[in-house]
């Protein structure tokens, strides 16, 4: 059957990249199709005039996993240079204004494996509960809450009281951290995107499939393209707005698990020095401080990364959402 092409590939983030570089070593002909004027999804790096036109991640920062993750094996490849990020970082935690004791900073560091060990119970003996109810398991220990707002809502982008601990305790993140020395965004868009037939700024607006022989029809902003199949790589909050139509409608259990699988949120804020002052902060030094109480808010701060006069800080979950929803003002 005479098609444009064998696959066409919607969403050009990591995912569609990879489906296509897969697609390519197949032999298979195909075409991905991206909204936005750029590649990369969450990795995006820009130069932002109001931070002196030095390199920013507006989005993803590290190669999380480095030991398992395929990106690093491609940059090693391709000879990239990568930063270890837990090498070269400073740790400041404060408790209330003042500095964490030693023997704080000990227990801090402990957090993690009693926090873990509280789940690993909670899910043994009482099946999956939310994030929240392994804290409120802790009562006695003064960083379980601290550890919380870490996973939920700075980590994961969910209040831990909408966050399943069963999906948290399968899906933490382990290993070393490294990022590219100019970035991720910039390095996807090295490394990733040679020799594949990518279109940007072109948005899908409706996809019939299961046309004869199992053809499918994808209608676009720029044009009508057809093919032998179609994979969508959009996230779930996309396909939830119902922007991208399907026709026949998507079936019942793939429509239940788009909504059942909401996106989070995270913000990330920058805030440039003025002046030579450098808060007493090494740099290249991460600040967080001691959570009171489950669901209490946490914005952890990257002061003065890779030497730079700015520190960005990130706010997850509910409160990302309030201040979504509230505008730029």
């Amino acid at each position: 059957m005479d098609t444009d092409t064998d696959v066409v590939i919607i969403g050009a983030g990591l995912a569609g990249l990879g489906a296509a570089s897969a697609l390519r070593t197949m032999h298979r002909r195909c075409v991905v199709l991206e909204a936005s004027g750029r590649v990369g999804g969450r990795a995006w790096t820009t130069n932002p005039a109001s931070l002196g036109g030095v390199w920013f991640e507006m989005g993803a920062i590290w190669f999380h996993d480095a030991e398992h993750n395929p990106l690093v094996s491609i940059a090693r490849t391709a000879g990239e240079r990568l930063l270890r990020s837990d090498e070269i970082r400073t740790e400041r935690t404060y408790v209330g204004t003042r500095l964490a004791t030693e023997a704080e900073a000990r227990s801090y560091d402990g957090a993690w494996s009693r926090f873990e060990a509280a789940t690993d119970a909670l899910l043994r003996d009482v099946g999956d509960v939310a994030l929240s109810t392994v804290t409120q398991s802790l009562p006695d220990d003064p960083w379980a809450a601290t550890v919380e707002a870490w996973e939920g809502p700075v980590i994961c982008a969910v209040d831990a009281d909408r966050f399943s601990a069963r999906d948290w305790r399968r899906n933490a993140l382990g290993g070393s951290n490294l990022m590219p020395e100019d970035g991720i965004g910039n390095f996807v868009d090295r490394r990733l995107t040679a020799g594949l037939d990518i279109r940007l700024n072109t948005q899908v607006t409706r996809v019939r499939w299961g046309g004869p022989g199992g053809r499918v029809t994808v209608e676009t902003s720029n044009g009508t393209l057809t093919a032998c199949a179609c994979i969508v790589t959009v996230s779930t909050g996309v396909l939830a707005s119902g922007t991208l139509l399907f026709e026949p409608a998507l079936p019942p259990e793939v429509q239940d698990s788009i909504q059942a699988l909401p996106m989070g949120l995270a913000l990330k804020v920058a805030l440039r020095a003025n002046g030579p002052d450098r808060l007493d902060l090494p740099r290249h030094c991460s600040v967080d401080r001691q959570v009171a109480h489950s669901g209490g808010s946490l914005m952890p701060f990257q002061c003065w990364p890779l030497g730079r006069d700015y520190v960005q800080g990130w706010i997850g979950g509910g409160v990302a959402w309030d201040l979504a929803k509230a505008g730029e003002a």
